[in-house]
Parts: C-alpha cells; sequence; structure tokens
C-alpha cells in the first residue's frame, strides 16, 4: 500500500513539473545584419544574438526560440503576448506593454550616411544634433517601424520617406530617393557590402545622438519576472568584458 501511494505521488509530482514547465523564450526580430539576421541556410547570427544565448542560455539555462518578422510586427507579437523578447531602445511607448533591462546590450551611434557624390557632404560632417538636421532641410529615408525615426526626425518636423525594411532603405537612399539615412557604422558596413553598395553610399562625420539598445520582455510574458535576473548577467557580462568581444568580433568583419 505505501509502495503504490509513493508511485502516484512521484507520478502526480512528475506532471505537476511538466504542467508548470516554461517553454523556450520566444525572441522576434527583423533581419538587421549584423546585429540579428537568419541566414539564407536557416541559420541565426549577428551581435545581439550572440549576447542573448550568451546570457539567457549559457549563463541562465534558459532555451531560446527565435523567428524573423517585419519590425513593426515583433513588436505587436511581444505587446499581444505572443513572443516574448525583442532587442531595441526602450522607448516610453514600448514600456507600456514592455519590461527593459537597465543594463544596455549595446550603446548606438546615430550616424548620417549619404549617397556618394551628394553636393552637401562636407556640410553633413558638421551637423552634430537633430536640430542641425532640421536647419538643412534635408529629407531622411528611413523605414516602417522605426519609432525612433518616428519620434525624433518625424517628431521634429524633418522629412522621412520610409522603406518598407531596412534593405530597401539603403537601396532608396542609393538610388538618391532622399539625402541621408540615419544609423551606426557597426550595422551599416557589413550591410553595404552584402548588398554591393559600399561604392554608392558613403558615411559622414554627423552624428546626431547615441542612445542604449536593452533587452525588452513583454508584461504578458511568462519571463517577466526575471527581467533583474537578466539585468544582472548583463552587467556581470560587460564587467568581464564577454559584451566587448562579442562587438569586437562584428567590428573586424
Amino acid at each position: 500500500m505505501l509502495k503504490r501511494m509513493l508511485v502516484i505521488l512521484v507520478v502526480c509530482l512528475f506532471f505537476s513539473g511538466f504542467s508548470w514547465a516554461k517553454e523556450p523564450l520566444k525572441f522576434v526580430f527583423t533581419n538587421y545584419a549584423p546585429a540579428n539576421y537568419q541566414s539564407e541556410t536557416g541559420e541565426f547570427g549577428g551581435f545581439f544574438i550572440d549576447i542573448i544565448k550568451e546570457a539567457l542560455e549559457q549563463r541562465m539555462g534558459i532555451a531560446v526560440s527565435m523567428s524573423v518578422f517585419p519590425w513593426k510586427r515583433c513588436q505587436l507579437l511581444v505587446e499581444e503576448g505572443q513572443a516574448d523578447m525583442i532587442a531595441t531602445v526602450p522607448t516610453p511607448e514600448r514600456l507600456v506593454y514592455a519590461v527593459a533591462t537597465e543594463t544596455p546590450i549595446w550603446v548606438k551611434k546615430w550616424r548620417l550616411f549619404t549617397y556618394a557624390g551628394h553636393p552637401d557632404l562636407a556640410k553633413f560632417d558638421a551637423i552634430k544634433s537633430i536640430e542641425d538636421l532640421k536647419k538643412g532641410g534635408y529629407t531622411v529615408v528611413s523605414y516602417i517601424g522605426n519609432s525612433w525615426s518616428d519620434t525624433m526626425i518625424k517628431g521634429a518636423g524633418i522629412p522621412v520617406s520610409d522603406s518598407n525594411t531596412v534593405e530597401a532603405m539603403y537601396k532608396m537612399l542609393a538610388a538618391k530617393r532622399g539625402d541621408v539615412f540615419i544609423e551606426d557604422t557597426l550595422l551599416v558596413v557589413p550591410a553595404l557590402k552584402n548588398l554591393e553598395l559600399t561604392d554608392k553610399i558613403v558615411a559622414t562625420e554627423g552624428i546626431v545622438a547615441e542612445g542604449n539598445f536593452n533587452l525588452l520582455i513583454g508584461k504578458k510574458s511568462q519571463y517577466s519576472d526575471m527581467i533583474s535576473q537578466l539585468d544582472t548577467v548583463l552587467k556581470e557580462m560587460w564587467q568581464d568584458g564577454t559584451i566587448e568581444e562579442i562587438l569586437a568580433r562584428y567590428t573586424q568583419q
């Protein structure tokens, strides 16, 4: 009788634990090499991916699944609780539906890029703020779902032409369908190389802003309660040099 009761207890505990086991954390993103992307063979890569795998899988023991969607859709999935996490700027709008790590995974510099031969190239070098850019009367090329551009550039009254994707943004500027796009050099250089646009788009010395990219977990996610633990791990990764080592690998490509 005692043996039978023990068997029943073990079975109950097993299924109880199984029912409470968390599914893999769902990280969603749009193809934006070299930050995060999915190759033609289906493999995931990028410095965001490397940082996330190290933090969550290696140091916290949390399995991560990854999927690619248009950027606007990524944000909606997290807001609705159909995905768990995105990596982006923690704007007030996003913090309505998500919680963010205090520690960034990357500090981005928004640099002006223009097409080769633009007559105002020297003027772009002297631009050091969004207000400077506005005074020039230029048109910025961006992409749908870029909330930083929507808030900081459109919000400042600067004309913006939105493309459907990030790659299309590069191609639009190369075709001279705008004056500049605003992006970090680490993201742009390898992308231009892959698109064979290195001779058509040039970097300027103009940097209009800097900002942190953090990991955001949806408030409807089963993982929202572990944001402080994740933040602690990210701090350790900055302190022990892991994040800098990961970023350096992509800088040298």
